[in-house]
């Protein structure tokens, strides 16, 4: 993104900008998948998605990395099971 100039400079100032459709898309977190429309003039994009984003994503993770520290034994044998049938698998493809 690249500001070309200001349009009110205050606490809230607001900016005139070049940024790229691809660069709206990462910061909304759509990037991979594409579903962003385009943009015609007068369309309006709240980037602060782009933080409630990044907000869900860390406490998504946070979450999941509370769910594997209270239930590692679980999770180790659902691995191991994984594990289990994939060599299985493999030897029925070597017979």
């Amino acid at each position: 993104m690249k500001v070309l100039g200001l349009a009110k400079e205050n606490y809230d100032t607001e900016y005139i900008c070049i940024i790229t459709h691809k660069e709206i898309e990462q910061f909304l977190g759509l990037y991979y998948k594409s579903k962003m429309p385009g943009l015609k003039v007068g369309d309006e994009v709240d980037l602060g998605q782009g933080y409630n984003f990044c907000r869900d994503t860390i406490e998504a993770l946070k979450s999941t990395q509370q769910f594997l520290e209270k239930n590692k034994s679980v999770v180790e044998a659902i691995i191991n099971g994984i594990n289990i049938i994939e060599l299985q698998r493999k030897g029925e493809e070597e017979l």
